[in-house]
């Protein structure tokens, strides 16, 4: 098996542009393995931040949407979300 090289992380910013990003993501979300929706969100055990495609009554057909919804009411506002309108 060949092995693989990847260039170090300093340099693939100069590469990969964030809406290749977001597009590879939303590529990933297409797929549907699960759900085919995904959030942005706080882990409610306190680990960190996720974005994970999930069943959720707050889950978004487009990646672009759930980072929005994110930042514009969750993070920013440090309001919960979950009496707000999501996208199902």
């Amino acid at each position: 098996m060949a092995k693989k090289t990847f260039l170090p992380a300093s340099l693939l910013k100069d590469y990969i542009t964030d809406k290749q990003r977001l597009d590879f993501l939303q590529e990933l979300n297409n797929k549907a393995e699960y759900t085919g929706k995904c959030e942005l969100r706080i882990s409610l055990r306190g680990r960190g931040w996720r974005l994970h495609e999930t069943t959720g009554a707050y889950a978004w057909e487009d990646v672009r949407e759930a980072i929005d919804f994110f930042m514009t009411y969750e993070y920013k506002q440090g309001k919960d979300v979950k009496g707000s309108k999501g996208k199902n």
